[in-house]
């Protein structure tokens, strides 16, 4: 007697199907945060938010809904950074791709938005699997070191080490970036051939943060330290352009599980006519089951 059990025969069918659902429900967060306009103990950036204009370009060219990204412009302060986290926190899962840029004075992140005392473990708590941390200041690399040890998945971007300074060119100084030139040469990265060294069609979060290395140094070196005025001004910062070789030197803490792509499109569902050669092998050993009587 020939005997099919309907739930066995599910089960088939669904290990079939289940590739062609793809890499699961996953959806992109992010806060963009930039500050150019400063009181009077501080120096004006005025780039016009460019760097969080090209924050936001990449992240809608890479799929990314626009609701999803929170921009935090002007004033920035503890108060309404924290808000902006907790928001992140409320809307995304742990499935999710978190994301925080900022870009303002290095100074203004550690005296007044008081970086270390609280901001870590913050961001720690949000609960992402997923995360994409991108500090675009001077210092940066002071506040990313927290995440040094951290386990799980991360990922960690500063645009210098500790202690150096970044350059963020003004269109006055008739150069050919205007804004943060390491944030520039970033999220070109993104849609570069030349970045995807591994040729698998994707340029991750790490290859893209290689090629910027590489692009930021040469631009300092040929563009900005080669204007006597530009060198000058490193030297009276206690930055000698003549003696410290490759600068500046961005810093990458690397936590997560493989390669860190922001591309929604790589975590979308797979092709179904991709999987139909499977598909219809399996529905063949149904039928099978029922010509030969098995039973499961």
């Amino acid at each position: 007697m020939n005997v099919l059990r309907p739930a066995s025969t599910l089960i088939l069918l669904l290990l079939c199907v289940t590739p062609a659902l793809g890499r699961g429900d996953v959806q992109g967060w992010a806060v963009v945060v930039e500050m150019d306009d400063y009181p009077d103990a501080y120096q004006d950036l005025p780039v016009g938010y460019i760097n969080s204009q090209r924050m936001m370009s990449l992240l809608l060219g890479l799929g990314w809904d626009g609701t999803h990204i929170q921009t935090l412009q002007g004033n920035v302060t503890s108060e309404n950074l924290s808000l902006s986290l907790d928001w992140l926190d409320d809307n995304s899962d742990g499935n999710d791709l978190v994301l925080l840029y900022i870009s303002m004075h290095g100074s203004w992140l550690s005296r007044v938005i008081l970086w270390d005392k609280w901001v870590p473990q913050r961001w720690r708590s949000i609960g992402s699997q997923r995360k994409l941390l991108i500090i675009d200041t001077c210092n940066s690399g002071h506040f990313i070191a927290p995440f040094a040890n951290e386990s799980g998945g991360q990922v960690s971007i500063a645009g210098c080490s500790e202690g150096e300074l970044e350059w963020a060119g003004l269109e006055e100084e008739k150069l050919p970036i205007i804004g943060s030139v390491w944030a520039y040469y970033l999220t070109n990265a993104f849609s570069s051939p030349s970045a995807d060294l591994d040729r698998d069609g994707w340029v991750s979060v790490e290859e893209a943060f290689n090629r910027s290395v590489v692009l930021t140094q040469t631009y300092m070196r040929e563009t900005v330290f080669a204007v006597p005025e530009f060198a000058e001004m490193y030297r009276q910062a206690g930055v000698d352009p003549d003696g410290i070789g490759l600068y500046p030197n961005p810093v990458i803490l690397d936590r997560f599980p493989g390669p860190f792509i922001l591309d929604l499109e790589f975590y979308a569902p797979e092709d179904f006519v991709a999987f139909l050669p499977s598909i219809l092998v399996c529905l063949w050993i149904v039928r099978r089951r029922r010509f030969l009587g098995w039973v499961l």
